[in-house]
């Protein structure tokens, strides 16, 4: 079944395979007398300069009768998955994890390759599975469990999220992404003082990080301190300072202060800047806000 999903994947030589997988006699390769094909480390050299040169379909067009003369080869499998993510063809690529696993030894980092192609195919319970078995063969990587953690959270387990990304940060506490998500899911808990306490250890790790610094305004905002929310976002460069996620915490944290006139003022900045640089993301935030109104 995995050389018949390869070769529908591939849409070269489906017949070949499809027959051979089913018992019908062999092709000429394998007949008395016939020219030897190319074994899988030939192809594979020969592939390696088309990967690298990202000629795609001419990687494909050699990998598939070598599949099909080498079914059992995990590597030309995988080769050919990568080609498929080097396409951006991600369900094509994660069919093909799927029929190679089985073929070779079973390790963390392979796991770990198909988890993130079937997330990016949208196959998150696959993506799931496949980085919880990375973590088991690996237990030590906090790369496994902080990518499960990220992947949980796009299928609302927000709780198993939480455990997954306390995993990666005990395993590595400098992992500023890690401290940084748990700070984002408890400010969308509502447990401010958490995610204070978080998003505060995600930005001394990371202090150039736009991304911690407004999640750490809006609990701030959140818990009544607009000063604070306010002093972490108004002096950011332009492009920060006026994207459409911060225009509504600082015009916000404006209006708490009760500061019309710097609203008023941010407010007309931001909107220069927007349609300046065609932000429509930016135009249509600042649109829910009429300038000067407290």
């Amino acid at each position: 079944m995995a050389l018949v999903a390869l070769a529908t994947l591939a849409g070269i030589a489906v017949y070949g395979v499809i027959t051979v997988a089913r018992g019908t006699p062999a092709t000429a390769q394998g007949k008395p007398g016939a020219a030897r094909g190319p074994t899988a480390s030939e192809t594979l050299r020969q592939v390696d300069p088309l990967i690298t040169d990202g000629q795609w379909d001419k990687a494909i067009a050699m990998l598939a009768p070598a599949i099909e003369a080498h079914p059992d080869e995990q590597e030309l499998q995988l080769a050919l998955a990568r080609v498929f993510s080097g396409k951006g063809e991600w369900k094509k690529s994660s069919d093909a994890y799927e029929a190679a696993l089985p073929l070779g030894a079973e390790t963390a980092p392979l796991h770990a390759e198909a988890g993130t192609v079937a997330n990016a195919a949208g196959r998150l319970d696959l993506s799931i599975e496949h980085y919880s078995r990375a973590q088991h063969l690996d237990p030590k990587n906090p790369i496994h469990p902080l990518y499960l953690g990220m992947v949980q959270i796009k299928v609302g387990k927000e709780q198993e999220a939480m455990t997954s990304l306390y995993t990666a940060a005990v395993l590595n506490p400098e992992l500023s992404q890690a401290w940084g998500v748990m700070g984002e899911l408890e400010l969308r808990a509502n447990h401010l003082d958490l995610a204070l306490q978080h998003l505060a250890k995600a930005r001394k790790i990371d202090p150039a990080s736009v991304k911690w610094r407004r999640a750490e305004a809006k609990a701030h905002k959140r818990q009544n301190e607009p000063a604070k929310a306010l002093d972490l976002l108004i002096n950011l460069p332009e492009k920060d300072r006026y994207d459409a996620d911060t225009i509504p915490v600082v015009v916000e944290a404006l209006a708490m202060l009760k500061q019309t006139d710097r609203r008023t003022a941010y407010i007309e900045a931001a909107r220069a800047y927007a349609q300046n640089n065609r932000d429509e993301r930016a135009l249509a935030e600042l649109a829910r806000f009429t300038a000067g109104t407290p």
